[in-house]
Parts: C-alpha cells; structure tokens; sequence
C-alpha cells in the first residue's frame, strides 16, 4: 500500500462537522463487535468476579433462602436476587466483551518516521493546535483518531473518550461501554445490599433460635465481609465516574490536566451522553444505548 506522510496527513484535516479524512475506508459510529483482551492480569480479575458473584448466590439459595420457608417469602427472595445476580453478569459480559470504542486501523499505511523523528511517541504527541475537537495522530497505532480519543497501552488501541482501562473487565471503559460499566457498578452495590440484609435477617429470625453447622456460620460470615468490602469499592467507583460524567471529563484528562472549556451542559444531558435517548426506566437495562445526538458522529474515509 502507498504511504502518505503524518505531517501531510494533518494539514488535510478538513474542518467541518462530517470530518473526511484523505484515507482508508470506516466509519466510526457505531461499536465494532466483541473483543477479548489476553491481559493475564485482566484474566485473572474477571475469573475471581464470577467466583465470588457465584460464591454468594450459592450461599444465598442453600443458606438464606431455606430460613425464610416459614414466612412464604423464600421463593421471592430466590426471584430477586438471582435477578440482580442475572443482571450483574449480563451487564459484565457486557463491559468484558464489548467494543469500548476502539478506533479503527486504516487500511492505508502512514509514514510516521517525520514524527519519530521530533521524538513526538507519547500519547498526545500529535496534539496540535486546533482544539479540542480536532483530530490527532497516534503513533503507536499509526492511524487517525478523533476528539477525546486516547491510547491504551494494555488493548494497544485507540480508545474513543478514554475513561481508564479496569482490570475488573479486562478491557477499557470508553464511549461504547461505560454503560454496562455503571450498571455493573450499580447491580452489584444493590446485590451485596440485598444479601447482607437476608443474611443479617436470616441470622436474627432463624440461625440464632436454633443451633446451626458450622459451614453455615462459616459461609455467612465470607459472604457478610465480601458484601461489605465489595459495596464499598463499587460505591467509591460509582460515585468516581459520576462525578466525571457530570464533570464532562474523563480520568485520562484529569490526569493529563487536559479539560478545556465546554458548552455547559445538563446533567440529564450528560447521563442521555452514556445511557442513550429511551426512556429512563430502559438506562438500568444491560442493552446496547441508542447513542444521543452528540455522540451519534460518522467519520468517514474517502
């Protein structure tokens, strides 16, 4: 394939709202498919989330559930939890599998050896002048990528606004996911809420007027710690990437100290931004956002 310069490539960006770039041939509206990071430390994590989220449904049908058999509300218990237990996995699946916003790589190579030359290989290096909405190169991807875009050294992608890459899905949280990112946040704060209350209320109705095995005690107890020190750091979480959403910002520019101006927007706005444009009631179900106005862009390549 013919190689065109980076410095060329650049001077080519032409300024309009369909930003066209001089090469290639993808649009970047829409996630790209499933992808699957092989981070042996991103492995590691998603394994031991499911241990622990199958760990404490197990104890909740074969400990907790059977204490409220007296009260007729053992089988509404059983439907609840293993709903929110339902949700936490579908909503992970999602944020593991799902495409973050990667950038996609052109079909037609760029000479970079003009910007490796200046010694211009970090991150931002090919940040110009022209503002936050302008495009920029990636060296190490070697391609274009849009506004808020950023590299992850763990996917070796370009991510579209780059929130920060969780070990906990094994794969960045970007434009594409941050929605099942939050709903998995949210689903497992309500789940360790949920089972610490059954377990505290099974302890008190029925485990402490009858002698009890020691397993038993023994599983409540795992799962009493594991639902306190999980809500807690879902609760930390949660309230991090709220306070970015509302913020117009994410953890790769405040990091970076890169958060120029913005037309204020509402925070309902900025929630539409992540969850889509349906009804409120449909952002806390684990399906694909329909992407609202501002972020719904075609970037195509001639």
């Amino acid at each position: 394939p013919s190689r065109i310069s980076s410095r060329d490539a650049v001077i080519t960006h032409p300024r309009v709202r369909r930003v066209c770039v001089p090469f290639g041939g993808f649009s970047a509206a829409a996630p790209m498919g499933f992808v699957f990071r092989k981070d042996p430390c991103g492995v590691v994590c998603v394994t031991v989330t499911y241990l622990l989220v199958l760990y404490a449904d197990f104890v909740v049908i074969r400990y907790l559930v059977p204490a409220y058999d007296a009260s007729g509300w053992s089988t509404v218990h059983l439907l609840l939890f293993n709903t929110i237990v339902s949700f936490i996995i579908i909503s992970h699946i999602r944020a593991v599998l799902g495409d973050p916003g990667q950038v996609p790589i052109t079909s037609t190579k760029l000479d970079f050896s003009e910007a490796h030359l200046h010694g211009k290989s970090k991150d931002d290096s090919s940040d110009d002048a022209m503002g936050e909405n302008s495009w920029t190169l990636c060296n190490k991807c070697e391609t274009y990528r849009p506004p808020r875009a950023h590299h992850c050294r763990t996917c070796r992608r370009c991510i579209r606004k780059m929130d920060h890459h969780c070990p906990w899905i094994n794969n960045c949280v970007g434009e594409f996911n941050q929605k099942f990112f939050l709903l998995f946040l949210l689903y497992t704060g309500v789940g360790c809420v949920y089972a610490f209350i059954l377990t505290l209320a099974a302890w008190i109705s029925k485990f402490g007027s009858k002698e009890v095995n020691s397993s038993a005690v023994v599983c409540c107890v795992f799962l009493i710690v594991e639902c306190i020190l999980f809500f807690l750091f879902v609760l930390l979480l949660g309230c991090d990437q709220l306070q970015g959403i509302f913020e117009d910002s994410t953890q790769v520019e405040q990091v970076q100290r890169k958060t120029p101006h913005r037309n204020p927007k509402s925070k309902t706005a900025l929630l539409t931004e992540v969850f889509g444009r349906g009804h409120k009631c449909l952002w806390l179900l684990p399906f694909t956002p329909r992407l609202s106005n501002s972020t719904r862009s075609h970037w195509d390549v001639a």
